[in-house]
């Protein structure tokens, strides 16, 4: 890993405080290698006692291990539950893994790696179709009782988080790193230590995750009603001004007609008045006409 030198102060100080808040773990007994193998598929991504609770369904739904070689990945996928991550891949990773194990040994069980060099059991569970590194240095470690330091996902993440190995490291070299850093006889112990605090880490920054999604949904809706509101107020503006025009229109229009019923009402007086002038002077020519007689 780059800048290793520079990164092993601040990995000795973890396990130090770890020690200090959890306590040393008890070295458990090994574990069954092949369950240890399922179980480190179904690790990745979420916790180990989810991870367990899954193998558990599985080890109670079917009659042994060749039934789960033979299943379909879907039905294995409904046996992880709705909901669980990565199910589909996990699924089709541990059919792959036991195929690949009963066709090398003719059995379903990794026994035979008890009694191999760990670096040869390693190798040969790395090269397993559907298991990446870090299940591998899981069976190592806890099942084979080697000296390996699994490094998962999630806790690859804690510790970009927090400084405390390089932001572009791998997992293959963040586990280098620590077994290098991290003797045979703690290994055990402090695997599991970061492990918890991975977890518990995870947790808190995606509770705190959670919440700010929450509160800018919240603001995010009161945004949209705001618009809205907005919206409705310019819309009834619009429609009181609309009717306000309509009624000045209206009125403008009574108006008008008003103004033409007046207009054509004088009309006819004008031209009575015109009539009678000229019988008026029809009268002033019979009077004269009288006269003259």
């Amino acid at each position: 890993m780059k800048s290793g030198k520079a990164y092993a102060p601040k990995v000795k100080r973890l396990c130090a405080r770890l020690k200090r808040t959890y306590g040393m773990p008890r070295m458990a007994e090994p574990t069954d290698p092949i369950d240890q193998l399922l179980l480190g598929i179904l690790h990745r991504g979420t916790t180990v006692a989810k991870a367990e609770q899954a193998l558990a369904r599985i080890r109670s739904a079917m009659v042994d291990l060749n039934e789960v070689r033979v299943s379909t990945p879907s039905e294995l996928v409904e046996l992880l539950g709705t909901g669980f991550p990565y199910a589909t891949e996990k699924a089709k990773a541990i059919v792959k893994a036991l195929s690949r194990v009963f066709d090398h040994y003719h059995a379903l069980n990794l026994d035979a790696l008890k009694t191999k060099a760990k670096r040869e059991a390693r190798r040969f569970l790395e090269e397993l179709d559907g298991v990446d590194s870090a299940t591998a240095a899981e069976v190592v470690l806890f099942a084979l009782e080697g000296h390996a330091f699994p490094i998962d996902e999630i806790t690859l993440t804690v510790l970009r988080e927090e400084g405390l190995v390089h932001p572009e490291a791998t997992v293959e070299e963040v586990q280098a790193f620590f077994e290098r850093n991290v003797s045979a006889s703690n290994a055990h112990g402090y695997a599991v230590l970061l492990r918890r605090h991975g977890e518990e880490r995870i947790k808190r920054m995606g509770t705190s995750a959670a919440s700010r999604r929450g509160a800018s949904s919240s603001a995010k809706k009161r945004a949209v009603t705001k618009k809205k509101r907005g919206g409705q107020t310019r819309k009834s503006t619009k429609k009181t001004s609309a009717r306000a025009g309509s009624r000045r229109s209206a009125s403008a229009g009574r108006a008008s007609k008003r103004s033409t019923r007046s207009a054509k009402a004088k009309k006819p007086s004008s031209a009575a008045g015109k009539r009678r002038t000229p019988s008026g002077k029809g009268r002033s020519k019979a009077r004269s006409t009288t006269k003259s007689r």
